[in-house]
C-alpha cells in the first residue's frame, strides 16, 4: 500500500501534533509541581510562626511555673519578676501564633496557574486537530 504525499503530511503532523500535546502536559505538570512548592514554601513559614508561638507560649508556662514556686517557697519580690517575664513571654507566643494562624488562613492551595493554563489547552487542542 502507496501513501500519497498529502496522506504522509497529514500522518507527519498528527505525530507533531501528539508530541506537542505531550510536551504541553509536561510543562503544565512542571507549572502545576512550581506553584504547589510555592504554595508550600508559604505554608511552611506560617507553620513555623505558629511552631515558635507554641513553644515561647510553653517557655512562659514555665516562667510562670517557676514564679508559683518562688511565691509559695519564698513569697519574695523575685516571684514578681518571674511573673512578669513569664506573663510577657506567653503574650509574645500568643501573638506569633495568632500571626501564624490567620496567615494559613490567606493560603489557597489550589494551583489557578495550572488550572486556567489547563482551560486553555482544553479549548485549543480541538481547534489544532480540526
Amino acid at each position: 500500500m502507496i501513501r500519497t504525499e498529502e496522506e504522509q503530511s497529514l500522518s507527519e503532523m498528527f505525530k507533531e501534533l501528539i508530541q506537542e500535546v505531550k510536551v504541553l502536559l509536561k510543562q503544565e505538570v512542571d507549572l502545576v509541581k512550581a506553584e504547589m512548592s510555592q504554595k508550600f514554601s508559604r505554608a511552611g513559614k506560617d507553620v513555623l510562626f505558629v511552631g515558635i508561638g507554641v513553644a515561647l507560649a510553653y517557655g512562659g508556662l514555665l516562667v510562670l511555673l517557676g514564679a508559683l514556686v518562688l511565691l509559695v517557697a519564698q513569697i519574695l519580690p523575685a516571684w514578681v519578676a518571674a511573673l512578669l517575664v513569664g506573663l510577657v513571654v506567653i503574650a509574645v507566643g500568643y501573638g506569633l501564633v495568632q500571626k501564624g494562624l490567620s496567615d494559613l488562613k490567606h493560603v489557597n492551595p489550589v494551583p489557578h496557574k495550572a488550572i486556567n493554563a489547563l482551560k486553555e489547552e482544553k479549548q485549543w487542542i480541538p481547534q489544532q486537530v480540526r
